[in-house]
């Protein structure tokens, strides 16, 4: 019985994939497919939330945190300049990146995760660019090598304070949400 609601449910998912994604339905059916298999080798399934490591506080189904593994690998990989057509992000600093995640709190970065999935599925070829905007507002919020003003008496024409975790959140969703 399990083995046959298994097998429902992937052919809805493709049914569902196939008419969300007419244009894409290969790549859709391949990442689908590579997720779902990822996780069947973990013995986890997309809907178990995941209840140990740095990530264990934000409550993330096991998909939302394979997705969340992705931007954080993509970003490894921006690190060190493996996208030519995208900037290197030689001053990636992964404390940041689990901070901010861990900073917004379960249901926001729960919904960032979710559009990032939507970018990967529908627009693969800008998932790279936004995960790049995505370490852009992270690095604004938290880098000590960017002076705002009233910081170690640095003060400028314009005053300029540094952003807030919830402004950052609202300038990344905005900017994901313009892709669609």
């Amino acid at each position: 019985m399990k083995a046959f609601f298994r097998m429902y449910i992937i052919i809805l998912a493709l049914i569902l994939l196939g008419c969300y994604l007419p244009d894409k339905q290969e790549q859709a059916v391949k990442t689908f497919f590579d997720n779902f298999n990822d996780l069947e080798d973990c013995g986890m399934r997309a809907d178990d939330i995941i209840t140990e490591g740095k990530f264990s506080n934000l409550k993330l189904y096991a998909s939302e945190h394979r997705l969340l593994d992705d931007i954080e690998k993509t970003l490894y990989n921006l690190k060190y300049g493996s996208y030519p057509e995208i900037p290197p992000l030689p001053d990636y600093n992964e404390e940041y990146f689990d901070k901010f995640f861990l900073d917004l709190g379960s249901e926001r970065s729960r919904e960032l995760i979710r559009l990032f999935g939507r970018v990967k599925n529908d627009h693969n070829n800008k998932f790279k660019s936004e995960v790049y905007f995505l370490y852009s507002c992270i690095r604004e919020l938290y880098s000590s090598d960017i002076k705002y003003s009233g910081e170690d008496s640095y003060e400028y024409i314009v005053f300029m304070p540094r952003p807030t975790i919830d402004q950052q959140y609202f300038k990344l969703k905005k900017e994901i949400e313009r892709v669609f």
